[in-house]
């Protein structure tokens, strides 16, 4: 609970340091900044520009000054969407972590711009299959056999549906 507790001020501060206008709007919308947060892993949405590059990483540093939680910048990866070949220069000049490509996973979940494939979800569909077998066994009744069905592979399919659009 302490360490939701921390990681929630590292939100807040990104939310107060896009509400003062020292980051660049994400689209013409004028779209808020967002920062994803789950446990120890954050996702920040950004435009490539350099200071928007340098404040955020102040922002890293004054956390992790204040928190005790460092960031490793070399365990960082970048993600460019919709950038040109200047804005992934300007990336790799200022931030010394390495650059990928979509599709690819998070929190394992695969994650692209366009709609996946079948043969890209077809994993995740074998993985939930492959639980199946253990379920069989004689120490398993027909209810329990039915409780984890019903709970374990609903929350599966549940989580995929809620951040991908199926094939």
């Amino acid at each position: 609970m302490l360490f939701i507790l921390v990681m929630d001020v590292l939100g807040h501060l990104v939310t107060k340091v896009s509400d003062e206008y020292l980051l660049q709007p994400l689209a013409r919308r004028a779209l808020h900044h967002h920062i994803s947060l789950y446990a120890d892993d954050v996702v920040i949405f950004l435009r490539p520009s350099a200071s928007d590059i340098e404040i955020t990483l102040d922002i890293l540093q004054l956390f992790g000054e204040a928190s005790g939680l460092k960031t490793n910048v070399q365990k960082c990866s970048v993600m460019p969407k919709q950038c040109t070949e200047e804005d992934k220069s300007v990336l790799q000049e200022h931030l010394p972590c390495q650059i990928s490509d979509f599709p690819c996973k998070y929190l394992g979940v695969p994650l692209s711009p366009l709609k996946l494939m079948k043969a890209q979800i077809q994993p995740i569909i074998e993985k939930i299959g492959d639980r199946l077998p253990s379920w069989k066994a004689d120490l398993l009744t027909k209810a329990g056999r039915k409780v984890l069905v019903q709970f374990v592979l609903t929350s599966m399919l549940i989580y995929l549906v809620m951040a991908l659009d199926l094939p």
